[in-house]
């Protein structure tokens, strides 16, 4: 599964951004400590399928330039690039995709250590 995970990741980098900022920050769980640490992160109505997922992904996002630290307004755009481009690769590798937004954000961040401008 690690050798198809980094397959889908590296789609997502390729995905086109402005400035080539790449806003995204994908963080895979794939081990059985990992994925412990994720499911409590999801609401409960994904949980019902998630808790069966081999992997769970989770999407950061950078809202501001780093170059210059202005808001950048493309990142929901870009990042939306890169997961189509995640969720078309993993698809051609016999995989499925399930976008889902229902998560605790503010405890993803500090569960997982992600820095609040990510």
């Amino acid at each position: 599964m690690f050798a198809r995970s980094q397959t889908v990741l590296e789609a997502a980098r390729w995905a086109p951004s402005s400035f080539n900022e790449q806003p995204w920050l994908f963080v895979f769980a794939q081990s059985a400590a990992d994925l412990t640490k994720f499911r409590p992160l999801l609401m409960d109505q994904n949980r019902l399928w998630a808790d069966q997922a081999p992997v769970l992904v989770l999407i950061f996002v950078r809202r501001h330039f780093p170059h210059n630290g202005k808001p950048n307004r493309h990142y929901m755009f870009d990042t939306g690039a890169a997961w189509m481009s995640l969720a078309l690769q993993a698809r051609k590798l016999g995989l499925y995709a399930h976008a889902m937004s229902a998560f605790h954000q503010e405890q993803a961040y500090e569960t997982l250590g992600v820095p609040a401008d990510r």
